[in-house]
């Protein structure tokens, strides 16, 4: 294996356990502002004026979404990048062989 393929992999590591956590602060994030709601809405409505229940939803509901495309996208999409591109160098080794 070469040395840039074991630099891939590790980065492939790196992402995929990146990606988890992500997705492990996602959940927790979900629950807490689910069992949460009420408790949660009326802390932000002394800080912000004017709040209604729907955009303090609203706005919890957005970051959420946000925050599960970042995980996505940093780390999900690259992961399977770099896992394409080793699985091509794999096949290509293999056949040279």
């Amino acid at each position: 294996m070469k040395t840039r393929d074991i630099n891939l992999d590790i980065i492939a590591k790196v992402l995929i356990r990146s990606f988890w956590v992500g997705i492990t602060i996602l959940i927790i994030s979900s629950f807490l502002s689910i069992l949460g709601a009420e408790r949660n809405y009326e802390f932000h409505k002394g800080l912000w004026s004017g709040l209604t229940r729907h955009e303090h939803d609203l706005i919890a509901l957005c970051s959420l979404a946000f925050f599960k495309s970042l995980v996505f996208a940093l780390f999900l999409l690259p992961y399977l990048g770099i896992r394409m591109v080793l699985r091509q160098s794999s096949e290509s080794n293999e056949e040279s062989d």
